[in-house]
């Protein structure tokens, strides 16, 4: 049912940069049925929703090319707590997601320094989507803002690969985050306007 859903939001707001997928929304997707009055033997329409998590929105976003328009409640923002709507006090925003499966040299590494590598590996693409995603030369506003790459999973022991053997497998995170104060507004599409400051 997801398989579709890249196609749908248009390359505004699902495609890859380096190892990075743009992630820049969160939202659910229920898969709905015609109803038995409108089949005819057992077939019949059906389609596939987007719901925002907890929220209402007022726009499609079938080829969203302007980002500022996506509603705040669609973006993948992160709390104290976890996942919240980026309608709410946040200290980061996802931009973009990773996950490989690590090459023998990468694989010889101890860990610390394999994070290290792979955060300086992803970090440029990292930057570029930053910038592009926030419309913004500087994605920073001048420091207010970092931009993040956060590992989220680096397996330490060697995980079943039915295509690969034995490999190690990453995930990761690009982030615009704010060090010091709470954000409640998205970044995507923000240009030159004031950031989203509580």
């Amino acid at each position: 049912m997801h398989r579709g859903v890249p196609a749908y939001l248009g390359a505004g707001l699902s495609h890859q940069r380096g190892d990075w997928t743009v992630s820049a929304v969160s939202f659910g997707a229920v898969a709905v049925a015609a109803p038995p009055g409108e089949r005819i033997d057992g077939y019949g329409w059906g389609a596939c929703i987007l719901t925002a998590h907890g929220s209402r929105y007022r726009v499609s976003l079938h080829d969203l090319a302007a980002l500022d328009q996506v509603p705040a409640e669609l973006g993948s923002c992160f709390g104290e707590a976890g996942p919240v709507s980026c309608a709410a006090p946040h200290e980061s925003q996802q931009l973009a997601a990773a996950g490989a499966y690590l090459d023998a040299a990468q694989r010889a590494q101890a860990s610390d320094e394999r994070t290290a590598a792979l955060i300086t590996q992803l970090h440029p693409d990292c930057d570029a989507l930053a910038a592009e995603l926030a419309d913004s030369v500087d994605p920073t506003y001048g420091g207010e803002l970092t931009v993040r790459v956060r590992i989220d999973y680096l397996s330490q022991t060697l995980v079943p690969s039915f295509a690969r053997g034995q490999v190690v497998a990453f995930q990761a995170r690009c982030l615009l985050a704010s060090a010091e104060r709470s954000l409640v507004g998205s970044v995507l599409g923000l240009g030159d306007r004031p950031l989203p400051f509580a």
